[in-house]
């Protein structure tokens, strides 16, 4: 038997009688706290982060939760055994944040946190291959972060919902230019949250898209934009009354 499955110990979930699903849940809220996109909040003295429940559905259809009702449950379940808190902030809205638990840590068995080598080592089939990369534009293959690459996209897919490809020829010149030309990953993440704050449910939306975001006339312009405050949009049928 495997001591690992997707970064839990695995004796210790099947001493738990925890289900595939809930290691799929906390694997996000683990991955969402440790790699910062999770929207965090301090709340009474402690930090709590909101887990926006159409995101786990479109990230992991596989899992079997069809609703957003139908994961609400599966967290309160968690909740219930001790592998996560809560705490419900008011802000024109009712939500629900969370947070892992002491027993989430424990289970974790490499304390919750992923060196750069055993993050990517499980996805080599989700890369692109050099050799065949047929280049057309002025970067040179030494020059191509996959690692990097993979982590914008995925946020990015995480963020809007979508499902583009890391693998991209496209994606992989507009993000290989910035990152050239001194950008990091964090200024990924920065435009991405800017402008899906700015553009979300509107009729720009559909520009919330490598080729416009990722565009190197737009780029800088849109990290340096300046923000009037945080809003939250209320979800008002993902609340959990407990």
């Amino acid at each position: 038997m495997r001591k690992c499955i997707l970064g839990f110990d695995q004796k210790k979930v099947m001493d738990d009688n925890l289900e595939l699903k809930d290691l799929v849940l906390l694997k996000f809220i683990v991955d969402g706290i440790n790699e910062k996109w999770l929207l965090k909040k301090s709340i009474d003295g402690e930090n709590f982060y909101w887990v926006k429940m159409s995101a786990i559905l479109n990230t992991y259809p596989v899992i079997g939760l069809k609703t957003k009702d139908s994961i609400r449950r599966r967290l309160k379940t968690l909740v219930e055994k001790g592998y996560l808190s809560y705490k419900l902030y008011f802000n024109e809205g009712k939500y629900t944040f969370y947070n892992i638990t002491n027993l989430t840590k424990e289970l974790c068995s490499f304390s919750g946190s992923y060196s750069k080598d055993r993050k990517y080592k499980n996805l080599k089939n989700d890369r692109f291959n050099k050799k065949e990369f047929l280049y057309k534009d002025k970067i040179s293959l030494d020059k191509i972060d996959e690692n990097a690459i993979k982590e914008i996209v995925d946020y990015l897919n995480f963020k809007i919902g979508t499902n583009y490809k890391s693998n991209s020829k496209g994606t992989i010149t507009y993000i290989t230019t910035l990152i050239d030309e001194g950008f990091n990953i964090n200024d990924f993440k920065c435009v991405i949250d800017k402008k899906h704050k700015e553009w979300a449910k509107t009729p720009y939306e559909k520009y919330l898209r490598p080729s416009t975001l990722f565009k190197k006339q737009n780029f800088e312009e849109y990290l340096n934009q300046k923000e009037n405050h945080e809003i939250l949009t209320p979800d008002y049928e993902a609340f959990d009354e407990f």
